[in-house]
Formats: C-alpha cells, sequence, structure tokens
C-alpha cells in the first residue's frame, strides 16, 4: 500500500503539473505518445521504489515531490526543450527538507556551497538553465551523511555521468571533430541518473533495500 501511495503521489503531481501548462500555455507544445507516456510511467514506478526504500515517511514523501519535477521536466524536455520555471520551486523546497530531515553539519553547508558556485560561475555556462537548475537541486539529494564533501563529490558525478549517457546514447549525433550536436533534451538523462544515483546511496547508507 506504501508503494501504491508514493507511485500515486508521484503520477498526480505530474499530472496537475502537465495539466497547469496545457491550460495556461496553449502553446505549450506538449504531445502523448505513447513511447513517451511509457517511458515516464515507467520512470515514476521505479522512482516510487526508492521513495520506498526510506525509512522515514516524510522522506519518502519530499522524494516523490523531488521525482515528479523530474517526471514533469523530462516530459517537458523531450517534448519542446523548454521547462517552466514554476516547476523548481516545489523540489528546492522539497531539497532543502530532506537535508534538514537527514541531518546536515556545517561541513556539508560548505560543500553544497561549493557546489553551488562551480555550478552557477563555471558549469552553468556550457548547460541550459533547466539543466543547470536541476542539477542544483538534485545535489541535496545524492550527497552521503557524515561523509566529507560528500554534497560537493556527489553533484560532481551526477554531472559528468549524467553528460556520459547523453553522449553513449546519442553518439550518432555528435560531431566529435566540431564538437557540437543536434539539439537534444538533457533534462531526461539527468533524471537517470539522480534515480541510480539516489539509489546507490541508499544501498551504501545501509537502507532497507
Amino acid at each position: 500500500m506504501r508503494y501504491l501511495f508514493l507511485f500515486g503521489l508521484i503520477a498526480i503531481i505530474s499530472l496537475i503539473c502537465l495539466a497547469l501548462i496545457r491550460n495556461f500555455d496553449e502553446e505549450n507544445g506538449l504531445t502523448f505518445g505513447k513511447g513517451t507516456v511509457a517511458a515516464a510511467v515507467i520512470y515514476a514506478a521505479a522512482a516510487a521504489g526508492t521513495a520506498w526504500n526510506e525509512q522515514d515517511i516524510a522522506k519518502s514523501v519530499l522524494l516523490c515531490f523531488f521525482f515528479s519535477y523530474m517526471v514533469t521536466a523530462s516530459y517537458c524536455d523531450h517534448c519542446t526543450h523548454y521547462v517552466y520555471r514554476f516547476l523548481y520551486f516545489m523540489p528546492f523546497l522539497a531539497g532543502i527538507g530532506y537535508v534538514l530531515l537527514r541531518g546536515i553539519s556545517a561541513e556539508d553547508v560548505m560543500s553544497i556551497g561549493i557546489y553551488y558556485l562551480l555550478v552557477i560561475c563555471l558549469f552553468s555556462r556550457y548547460y541550459g538553465r533547466a539543466d543547470t537548475i536541476a542539477f542544483l537541486i538534485s545535489v541535496f539529494f545524492l550527497g552521503q551523511c557524515g561523509a566529507t564533501s560528500s554534497y560537493l563529490l556527489q553533484g560532481m558525478i551526477h554531472m559528468l555521468l549524467s553528460m556520459l549517457l547523453l553522449i553513449v546514447v546519442k553518439r550518432k549525433k555528435i560531431n566529435f571533430r566540431k564538437g557540437s550536436m543536434e539539439p537534444t533534451a538533457f533534462m531526461p538523462y539527468i533524471a537517470v541518473m539522480a534515480l541510480a544515483m539516489i539509489t546507490v546511496r541508499q544501498i551504501v547508507e545501509g537502507s532497507n533495500l
């Protein structure tokens, strides 16, 4: 029952966000192809399993808010290459709440701060706005409690693995000589790697997997 509740929560939040976009933006460009919808449902199902692995129901719910953002943002990016700004606030607040519930030290705050500075001042030049914000939000859910500089390290690894996954999947569309590629949605790759890394973190921390 708990799994079904968490899956339903992710699905409902995602559907509400998509409905708001369709109602308030007549030129939203969203499509509902079978393949895209199936991918979103599969991701939501896997994400609900990861949220279920949290022993604290409050942290499970906060993870659901984060994953619903990943579903919606990835869907929008895939369909329109645009992610609406109103989607950022909910997962950002959920991330702060998640970190506070897990416990945060001065070293953790410093680690997150350094990561934010690096992403905003350096890496934002190479990523789109939506991708940059996704990395900034994801780091709250990636760090390992009690590990020195874990948030900074895990955030950097997340960026690297997301880019590597994109390169592997889209290698045929990349011109390595010119260092360019066809416009493509990056959010789905960020979402997949975030889900994978959170699951791995749960295993490392000895969750009830």
